[in-house]
């Protein structure tokens, strides 16, 4: 049987897919990538990975960063009244 040039780039193509299946089994890249997607693989290197030079966890410095932020948010707040009152004061002063 002939087969015309599309045909022929079918086969090819499909014959190439297999090959190339048939060789990533044989290599295990399958098997490697789903042993790779198990949960608890993927939390070791996360606490492994996820560290900062100084020990802690990246989780745990964002929190930290968010506390202080709240904390001089609070003190730009009070800062902020402290010069509304000064205002006042000096524009008393100037109306004396």
């Amino acid at each position: 049987m002939k087969l015309n040039g599309m045909q022929q780039n079918i086969v090819t193509a499909v014959v190439t897919a297999g090959i190339l299946g048939v060789l990533a089994w044989a290599g295990g890249v399958f098997s490697a990538g789903s042993d790779a997607l198990n949960e608890a693989q993927i939390e070791a290197v996360i606490k492994k990975v996820m560290v900062t030079d100084a020990g802690s966890t990246y989780a745990a410095t964002l929190s930290e960063i968010n506390l202080t932020l709240a904390s001089m948010d609070s003190t730009l707040d009070a800062i902020l009244e402290d010069i509304d009152d000064l205002e006042n004061a000096v524009g008393a002063l100037a109306a004396e």
